[in-house]
């Protein structure tokens, strides 16, 4: 087998015995009322809960957190409501837009439960590239809800996230938010080495061929 090849499968069984790498998560707490909540700016390896405080109209609940996602991360809201859920609404949309080079990069991702509706864009230079903004939201239970927004870009994501409803008994509630890097396959950067080092071989075959031709 040609040492080229040797590389290249290496390369991949390693990376698929590595695990993935994640940063560790540091506690920041936050508190306040339960509209217009605002934990920014984040940062990876960030998290926290936001407590409700129990103010409010009747048993409604209405959160509104926004934010700024930091680039190739993504963040989790976890819902616990004290009170059972009778009616909700639950939603969350992100978007972004910054130059590299000169090049004009713009995406937006939406999501909504219950229903399940979802949609994500990006463009690049105003052409359609696949999505670097992806976001879901879903009610869990009738006591808890969630919501998972994941920025794939090289810039910010701003983002808001928006719950509407009514519980019974108590309306307190608290959401608590992680944010993390997104998680890369480990075997990606060796298997990459694995490509190079087979072009690179290719490349130093086709070179001797033409010596000896010329010879």
């Amino acid at each position: 087998m040609k040492l080229s090849r040797i590389l290249l499968v290496a390369g991949c069984v390693l990376g698929l015995a590595l695990p993935s790498t994640q940063s560790s998560a540091a506690v920041v707490n936050y508190s306040g009322n339960f509209v217009d909540m605002t934990p920014t700016p984040l940062e990876i390896g960030q998290s926290g809960m936001i407590t409700s405080g129990g103010a409010g109209f009747g048993n409604a609940v209405l959160s509104l957190i926004t934010g700024s996602l930091p680039a190739n991360s993504m963040i989790t809201f976890t819902y616990n409501f004290a009170g059972t859920l009778t009616s909700d609404f639950l939603s969350t949309s992100g978007g972004y837009s910054y130059n590299n080079g000169g090049v004009s990069y713009q995406g937006y991702t939406t999501a909504t439960a219950p229903g399940g509706f979802g949609f994500s864009a990006s463009y690049e230079n105003s052409t359609p590239v696949a999505a670097l903004a992806l976001s879901s939201a879903q009610i869990d239970s009738t006591n808890s809800a969630s919501v998972v927004i994941k920025n794939l870009s090289a810039g910010a994501l701003s983002y808001v996230t928006a719950f509407m409803g009514t519980v019974t008994g108590s309306k307190n509630f608290t959401v608590a938010y992680n944010v993390s890097a997104v998680p890369v396959p480990a075997a990606l950067p060796l298997f990459g080495l694995g490509l190079g080092a087979l072009a690179a071989m290719r490349a130093r075959s086709r070179k001797k061929e033409k010596q000896e031709l010329a010879a």
